[in-house]
């Protein structure tokens, strides 16, 4: 059995681990490591007994979750290098939001088929000059 440590901006907490979870996440649990840990927890008079039941690279979670991207334009010029960066495996629905001329329009633009979702792609379109804004949704 373990004590680990889990951090996030809000403070620190800890967590009991038991030897076969041990085992199985010891190489996810290290300093630093982004993970998303799900927890089972139980109240005894005040206090609150953690017991970690699951961990996952936060980065492999999210792909997971994840549904969809919203992105946003100013212009036309960077859908060239946008569709580019949306080849791949198809796992979710892009949305782009296109701001017209006029001050406070937009238009927004539901694409047809699926594209990559991931944080991978997410950071590349980000690069992208002309994109203001992207969104996991």
């Amino acid at each position: 059995m373990g004590i680990v440590t889990l951090s996030d901006p809000s403070g620190q907490y800890e967590a009991i681990l038991f030897q076969e979870g041990l085992n199985q996440y010891r190489d996810l649990l290290e300093k630093g490591a982004s993970v998303l840990v799900t927890l089972q927890a139980n109240v005894e008079g005040e206090d609150v007994r953690a017991r970690i039941t699951l961990v996952e690279k936060l980065d492999e979670a999210a792909a997971r979750i994840q549904k969809g991207l919203r992105i946003t334009l100013h212009d036309k010029a960077p859908l060239p290098a946008l569709s580019e960066k949306l080849k791949g495996r198809a796992e979710g629905e892009v949305t782009l939001i296109l701001h017209l001329d006029a001050p406070g329009q937009e238009v927004e633009i539901k694409l047809p088929g699926r594209y990559p979702i991931n944080p991978q792609t997410s950071n590349a379109i980000k690069t992208i000059p002309g994109v203001a804004e992207v969104e996991l949704v």
